[in-house]
């Protein structure tokens, strides 16, 4: 017989559907999808005098670009900031964009669930921009998908 004592103790594995995106702490609506959230360490190779061994160590971090998947609607938030990046001559505003995991919650009294991570991206700033193939004999919905600079990012 398994002991299961220890599988009981991390619980349920969490869900990558119930999450809500924010820009500067504003709700900046449903999103379909994030992707590409990580980072990379460099690895630096060096030898010691005439060691045989070939050495490795940490180097510089890189965080990856982080795109942004949603359902198209006429507001401006998104748009705004992408214009200001792009007409800007240079003088564009970073942002703080966030991530937030929330559990399953109670459907009667917490129907969003709990926020159970965070993800904080620092320094942001749109890179680019597009929407799905226009489709006149299609049924999906227009989706655009945005891809934001990321200088770093810390777990909350």
């Amino acid at each position: 017989m398994a002991d299961t004592r220890r599988m009981d103790a991390y619980g349920d594995a969490i869900g990558n559907y119930n999450f809500r995106v924010e820009i500067d702490g504003i709700d900046a609506g449903q999103f379909q999808g994030v992707d590409g959230l990580g980072m990379e360490l460099e690895v630096i190779e060096y030898q010691n005098g005439d060691d045989s061994i070939l050495r490795k160590r940490p180097g510089r971090t890189k965080f990856n670009d982080v795109t942004l998947k949603k359902g198209y609607i006429a507001t401006t938030i998104l748009h705004d900031w992408i214009d200001q990046a792009r007409l800007g001559n240079g003088q564009y505003e970073r942002k703080l964009v966030s991530v937030v995991l929330h559990d399953n919650g109670d459907p009667m009294n917490d129907p969003g669930g709990s926020e159970i991570k965070r993800w904080n991206l620092y320094e942001c700033w749109p890179k680019s921009w597009k929407v799905t193939s226009l489709d006149g004999k299609g049924t999906d919905i227009l989706v655009e998908e945005v891809v934001i600079v990321t200088e770093w990012f810390e777990e909350a």
